[in-house]
């Protein structure tokens, strides 16, 4: 009996001029979306590989210490799903926004837009009038009349409606899953594939809630008009409100101070008053070296570059009095840029302890609604959400370490050669460490979404209890 209510459940939704439209929108807008992100995708990957070039060009060939911070950025390559799900944006600079406003205003649709807006209403509208809609049409009572359990007719809806609510989803995924396969510029690995198999069970998981929110919502009114309704404002609350009110919830929960402000005492910091605090120093240690080796300093004060250079060629005591002032003048600075950066870590330090405390507060509170849940799930899993954000700024700090242990020690090397090399000068730095970008393991992004899937399996179980226990009290009447 379960089986011919299931195939009953199908036809009938199948045959529904609601199931036709929406099948028809999704796959449309799905291919139209996917179409237009692999473009982007394109051009995403054209501008990785122009700053790359840009960058090498310039530190090859114009690069001095006082250049290469601004300049070395590393640069992280467009994700492989990112002609699927975008996630994460790049940060958005105003330049960018005068030239093409209109992806920022108005961004492109992905997959996670089409799940969690189009298919969930979809849910809602093959399922809201599952049992009252069966009332209103008499067909209920007949259908228990036949000595067949409410729990059965009700499972039968949910494996029913699921299987018709899955097959425009099935079919959006598979067109563009083949369009991108066949697209010369996307290079999808076998691990690709099986993350996109998993992202398809997270959003069946997710569909699913929505499947069983409307059957509750049908069991618990009488009419189709009320249930629909309901689900509307339901869905609302769920899709809208919660996420997106959780940060203005946390940052009343858990305040911090002004961004801004802490930012321009760290810039302050570490600019103005370390100037300040190695200009003081540095006069003291020229004061004693005026003071303990006058003649020296005497010598050394009109002299060029190039004649520091020779007299430190051939006279061996000026070149260790020379040298020894520049190393305790680059230690001046050094302890200068120490004792106010202790000052400004202090500060950040304390900021963003406060940051993670309001981040996580506003995510469990996201969390409360399944569709924070499943973007979270969706985007760690592909890689394009703050999980993948964090793992590029962990390899982009190990990279710059590496990096400026590397010019460390070639400035070291230089000056060995040259006594009057300074800051200014051309450093060639052509056998610098390469960034290259590692994607986080599929191992680690699996075991990183299964809290996210753990609260939408909670979900279908309450509205699974919900519905049944409504479907077992309810007056076919």
């Amino acid at each position: 009996m379960l089986k011919t209510l299931i195939m009953k459940e199908i036809q009938e939704q199948v045959s529904s001029l609601r199931f036709i439209t929406g099948l028809i929108l999704c796959v449309l807008i799905t291919c139209t979306a996917v179409v237009i992100l692999t473009n982007n995708y394109k051009q995403e990957q054209d501008n990785f590989q122009q700053q790359i070039t840009s960058q090498n060009h310039f530190l090859n060939n114009y690069a001095h210490t006082n250049r290469i911070g601004a300049i070395i950025t590393p640069n992280r390559p467009p994700a492989h799903f990112h002609p699927l799900v975008l996630g994460l944006a790049n940060d958005t600079d105003q330049q960018s926004f005068d030239t093409d406003p209109l992806p920022t205003l108005f961004p492109p649709l992905d997959l996670i837009f089409i799940i969690t807006i189009i298919l969930s209403l979809m849910a809602l509208l093959l399922s809201h009038d599952g049992v009252c809609g069966e009332r209103e049409k008499g067909t209920l009572k007949l259908i228990l009349s036949n000595n067949v359990s409410r729990g059965t007719v009700l499972l039968s809806k949910w494996i029913g409606g699921t299987t018709t609510l899955f097959i425009p989803f099935i079919l959006s995924v598979l067109f563009a899953t083949l369009y991108l396969l066949v697209h010369p510029s996307v290079a999808w690995s076998a691990t690709d594939i099986v993350t996109l198999l998993f992202l398809i069970l997270g959003a069946m998981t997710f569909l699913s809630i929505y499947f069983l929110m409307g059957l509750w919502i049908s069991a618990k009114v009488k009419t189709s008009s009320i249930s629909i309704l309901t689900a509307l404002f339901i869905w609302i609350i769920f899709t809208l409100s919660i996420p997106n009110l959780s940060p203005y919830l946390a940052a009343q929960c858990f305040k911090i101070p002004s961004v801004n402000r802490i930012y321009k005492e760290i810039r302050q910091l570490r600019g103005i008053e370390r100037d300040k605090l190695g200009r003081k120093m540095l006069a003291a240690l020229t004061a004693r070296y005026q003071s303990e080796h006058s003649k020296f300093w005497n010598e050394l004060e009109p002299m060029s570059k190039e004649a520091i250079r020779q007299r430190s060629s051939t006279d061996p005591a000026f070149n260790t009095l020379y040298n020894n002032f520049t190393a305790q003048s680059r230690e001046v600075w050094k302890e200068a840029n120490r004792i106010q950066a202790e000052k400004a870590a202090k500060l950040k330090n304390n900021l963003d302890d406060k940051v993670k405390v309001q981040i996580w507060a506003a995510k469990h509170i996201a969390c409360l609604s399944p569709y924070a849940n499943f973007i979270y799930l969706a985007t760690d899993i592909c890689g394009t959400g703050t999980r993948g954000q964090a793992a590029y700024k962990d390899q982009a700090a190990v990279y710059l370490d590496q990096f400026y242990n590397y010019l460390s020690n070639k400035e070291e090397q230089i000056r060995t050669k040259d006594p009057a090399y300074n800051n200014n000068a051309f450093i060639d730095i052509s056998d610098r460490p390469q960034f290259i970008y590692a994607e986080e393991q599929f191992t680690a992004r699996f075991n990183a979404i299964l809290p996210y899937w753990g609260v939408l399996i909670i979900f279908n179980l309450i509205f699974c209890i919900l519905a049944f226990t409504a479907f077992i009290k309810y007056d076919i009447r």
